[in-house]
């Protein structure tokens, strides 16, 4: 698993072929989800980002390059 993004509460990893996403809690290190749950929230949180509106402590520099996409 590699670390995709970090925001104030959650870190997220991804799986190598990006099909499982799993979201930790960050006050205590607590798995919030491992399924559709925490793909979607991370497809939000980068749609936010994208968008101006969330920032994030750390975003994994490949999906940098895929902001653009997430932009409405």
């Amino acid at each position: 698993m590699t670390k995709e993004l970090e925001t104030e509460d959650f870190i997220y990893y991804v799986d190598e072929n990006q099909e499982q996403v799993s979201m930790i809690r960050k006050s205590d290190n607590t798995l919030v989800s491992d399924n559709y749950f925490a793909q979607n929230d991370l497809y939000e949180r980068m749609v936010e980002i994208a968008n101006g509106r969330e920032k994030y402590i750390y975003l994994r520099q490949e999906s940098k390059h895929y902001l653009k996409e997430y932009f409405d």
